[in-house]
């Protein structure tokens, strides 16, 4: 008895289809993520009853799991702000990329060992202010840091690390300012 077989013959039309398909899926995907993000960017936030800053970045992340978090100024492209959590802490950049060394300040943000709720989700938001000069850093909605590009000056609430003699930033050191705070979220 003889079983009869089939060939198949790879047809390359065939082939290309997957490839065709992914191809569009990825096109897609990165429509929608690239009207979200200009959704985002241009969209008021609403935190302590203020409607003046624009979002930069919103991003869910997990304490202690290594992230780095970027957002460009509203209105320079010199001017930069990144979150970064490397599984031990977190900190807040300032970053002009005008310089050679484009880092002008960090802020501590937290020891993740001493936080309390680590193994719940947050969420990170950054914001600008209309002007582009200054940043503000939440953590599910909370007010952790702000770096402010005009005045060379960034504080958060661990006040830490103190002042560096050698920097033009921040020469009363980082520790939080309420007041000024204030003015920025206020500012129209």
């Amino acid at each position: 008895m003889r079983i009869k077989t089939t060939l198949r013959v790879r047809d390359k039309e065939t082939e290309k289809k997957p490839f065709i398909y992914l191809t569009l899926f990825i096109i897609i995907i990165f429509s929608f993520i690239a009207c979200r993000a200009k959704e985002l960017n241009n969209s008021p936030i609403n935190i302590e009853g203020t409607e003046t800053n624009i979002i930069g970045m919103k991003e869910i992340i997990k304490i202690g799991h290594d992230t780095f978090i970027t957002s460009n100024s509203t209105k320079f492209n010199n001017y930069n702000v990144a979150f970064e959590d490397d599984t031990e802490t977190g900190y807040f950049y300032a970053i002009d990329t005008n310089y050679e060394m484009p880092i002008q300040d960090a802020l501590h943000i937290y020891n993740v060992k001493d936080v309390l709720d680590r193994n719940i989700p947050s969420e990170v938001i950054i914001t600008w202010s209309k002007d582009g000069l200054k940043s503000i850093l939440f953590i599910n909605n909370y007010p952790h840091a702000v770096i402010d590009f005009e005045n060379k000056k960034a504080y958060c609430r661990t006040g830490f690390p103190p002042h560096d003699i050698d920097s033009i930033w921040s020469s009363n050191g980082h520790s939080w300012d309420e007041e000024n705070y204030e003015s920025i979220i206020n500012m129209e």
